[in-house]
């Protein structure tokens, strides 16, 4: 992915990681949160963006980082590995 990346760029690869079948459950959650010295802020509330899930496999995974796309890419390089 790169710097200019949408939200449709970060569907589609999210869908070509997670191939689902039969599945009946969330797979990946994306929440946008708020927080005391969180991400990388210093004595002040920072934002960013959680990503969380076990796409079709039984493992948690979490991420999390101030921008969208590298808490995305993140998580992706950590399910690609299990």
């Amino acid at each position: 992915m790169t710097q200019n990346t949408t939200l449709q760029d970060l569907q589609k690869t999210i869908g070509l990681v997670i191939r689902t079948g039969m599945t009946d459950k969330s797979l990946l959650t994306i929440e946008y949160v708020s927080g005391f010295e969180m991400f990388g802020t210093h004595e002040t509330w920072g934002q960013g963006w959680r990503v969380s899930g076990t796409g079709v496999k039984d493992k948690l995974i979490t991420t999390s980082n101030s921008d969208l796309e590298i808490a995305v890419t993140e998580w992706i390089k950590k399910y690609e590995k299990l």
